[in-house]
């Protein structure tokens, strides 16, 4: 079964494509959510002192993101435009290939990541 998983990773160059991400104006009420290969991610709008931005935020599975403990979040911001958009999807991307082993490996093993990223209510 890891043979298998393993080529489904190996073959794809880019995690999220630029015509994958939903369009400014869904951004505005919703929240972009999505995972990859061991990496889960989200965008959503931010708005602060009168300023609205995109705010992009990956952590590692295998949990979706409201039981994730937030200390292992990555976050950055964006323009809200589709500039920041693009933007933010390359950041991504980049994201990705740069913590590449580790998300393959939760993505592989996530029984082994279980008690480390797992987000209890004490």
């Amino acid at each position: 079964m890891a043979f298998r998983w393993k080529f489904r990773i190996q073959w794809r160059k880019q995690m999220i494509d630029h015509g994958t991400l939903l369009s400014i104006p869904f951004l505005k009420k919703s929240r972009f959510t999505g995972s990859d290969r061991g990496m889960r991610y989200s965008i959503y709008k931010i708005e602060e002192e009168n300023e609205t931005f995109l705010e992009a935020a990956a952590c590692p599975g295998p949990f979706s993101v409201d039981f994730t403990k937030p200390e292992l979040f990555t976050k950055k911001r964006f323009s809200f435009d589709d500039e920041g958009r693009a933007a933010a999807v390359d950041w991504l991307n980049e994201l990705y290939e740069e913590k590449r082993e580790f998300f393959e490996d939760v993505y592989i093993h996530p029984d082994k990541y279980y008690k480390e990223h797992h987000k209890t209510d004490e």
